[in-house]
Order: structure tokens, then C-alpha cells, then sequence
């Protein structure tokens, strides 16, 4: 009796687990919005591909508020990041690194630091579709008075163990364990 309950148990919360995953990757697999409302500030959460040339993008289409690249590697300066992407010396002054972030939960707090010492109400945060859920909740988590607009980056598709891991983070977060 007892082992038949356990394995009904087993086999709910293996399904809860499995809708869960179906419902995660079709929700970041969904079109992203044609377009950013507007916003105060972009912020650019790095790691995969794409996000820090799409956050700069923004900059190179007129954008004309600041940007924040939270998460940049120690030994990355921004000419490296910029490159030659038709950037003038005012958009580059404009372009913040923060090298300080090694967590997505670091890079929340960076932003919330960044976004209230600059005056800023509404950011656009970049990032990739799958990194996307975790980030909002964070910043939900965080008690953050910001609105956040989702502004994801289009890299790659990912692959199923990219998006697994991704999903095994977001329910960490969901538990407060990551």
C-alpha cells in the first residue's frame, strides 16, 4: 500500500516536472514583442551570444538614454564589445560595464544599484529568451520598484540541455535555492 502511494507520488510530481518543462520552452520559444515600450534604460544581462550586440543595437537605432552590461568579463574593455558597430564617442559615454556581476542574481542587484542611482523607473532588459523567466523573477524576488520590459536578445536556438539547465535554475530560484 505504502509503495503504490510513493509511486503515485513519484509519478505526479514527475509530470508536474514535465508540464512545467513543455510549458518553459514554449513560453520562451513565443515571438518576442515587436517592440520595447519606452523605456528609461536597456540593461544587458551577458552570456549567450547576441545579447551584447543586440543591447547595442538599441544604442546604434537611437536610443539615446543609458545602457548598463552587467556581467563582463574582467579582462573585456569596451572597445572590445563595441567593435566597429557605428557608435559615436557620445553613445559610448553613454555605455556602462559592470564587471562586479558573476550570478544572474548579481546582476539584478547591480541593475536594481545602477537603475536608482541614475533616476531610471523603466529599463529594457536584454537577455536570452530562455534566460529571460528566471531574470523577471529575480528582479521580482529582489522587491524591485522598476518596471522591467522584457526586451529579449535572438541568439541561436537552444539546445535541449542548455534549456534543461536553464529550467532547473528557474525552479532553484522559484525555491530561493539559487
Amino acid at each position: 500500500m505504502m509503495r503504490h502511494l510513493a509511486l503515485k507520488i513519484i509519478l505526479v510530481i514527475a509530470l508536474l516536472l514535465g508540464g512545467g518543462f513543455v510549458w518553459f520552452v514554449n513560453h520562451v520559444s513565443a515571438e518576442p514583442p515587436l517592440a520595447t515600450p519606452p523605456v528609461d534604460g536597456f540593461v544587458v544581462f551577458t552570456g549567450s551570444a547576441g545579447r551584447v550586440p543586440f543591447g547595442l543595437f538599441q544604442v546604434v537605432k537611437g536610443f539615446d538614454g543609458p545602457l548598463l552590461i552587467t556581467g563582463v568579463h574582467p579582462d573585456a574593455k569596451l572597445a572590445d564589445l563595441t567593435g566597429a558597430d557605428g557608435l559615436a564617442q557620445t553613445d559610448i559615454s553613454r555605455i556602462v560595464l559592470d564587471y562586479t556581476a558573476q550570478t544572474t542574481r548579481d546582476n539584478v542587484v547591480v541593475t536594481n544599484q545602477w537603475a536608482t542611482a541614475n533616476g531610471l523607473r523603466t529599463i529594457g532588459l536584454i537577455t536570452a529568451p530562455f534566460h529571460m523567466p528566471r531574470s523577471l523573477l529575480l528582479f521580482q524576488q529582489s522587491g524591485t520598484t522598476l518596471t522591467i520590459h522584457p526586451t529579449p536578445s535572438q541568439p541561436k536556438p537552444a539546445s535541449f540541455p542548455m534549456l534543461m539547465r536553464e529550467y532547473i535554475k528557474l525552479l532553484g530560484a522559484y525555491l530561493y535555492i539559487i
